[in-house]
């Protein structure tokens, strides 16, 4: 039996193989809830808050940096699409 890629080989115990296996549905739940809200992000319009470049980034300059450039793009993006009239 593998829970989610572990064999109870891997595992330093038996309850860590049972707490794998028994969590491995939540798991692949938040990975599924994370990937729909990358998604929810990619396709909207707006400003993202600073906590998401503050998560990705090595340090605060870097998620400053980060923040600005993608905002800024973000901004651009959204009134090229109102232009064009994709946006109302």
């Amino acid at each position: 039996m593998i829970a989610d890629g572990y064999s109870p080989s891997e595992c330093d115990s038996y309850e860590e193989f049972v707490g794998i296996s028994l969590n491995s549905n939540k798991m692949n739940l938040r990975r599924a809830y994370y990937a729909a809200l990358a998604i929810q992000v990619a396709n909207g319009t707006g400003e993202l808050d600073y906590e998401w470049f503050a998560a990705v980034a090595d340090d605060e300059d870097a998620a400053d940096d980060l923040a600005f450039k993608v905002n800024a793009d973000r901004q651009t993006a959204e009134l090229r699409a109102k232009r064009r009239g994709n946006i109302h």
